[in-house]
């Protein structure tokens, strides 16, 4: 996943704007509803997510 949308959806998360970040995960990346909300939870509880 890029750097600019790993600190978009942080951004997002730490505003509590769950799903947006969830919308935003998944167009970038392709992912499913659910992987892209396993990101969010990961983000969420600060875990490193890796980048390209």
């Amino acid at each position: 996943m890029a750097q600019e949308v790993q600190d978009l959806a942080q951004q997002l998360v730490q505003e509590r704007r769950f799903s947006k970040a969830i919308q935003e995960i998944a167009r970038a990346t392709g992912y499913d509803r659910r992987d892209s909300r396993s990101v969010v939870l990961a983000l969420s509880y600060e875990i490193k997510v890796p980048t390209e």
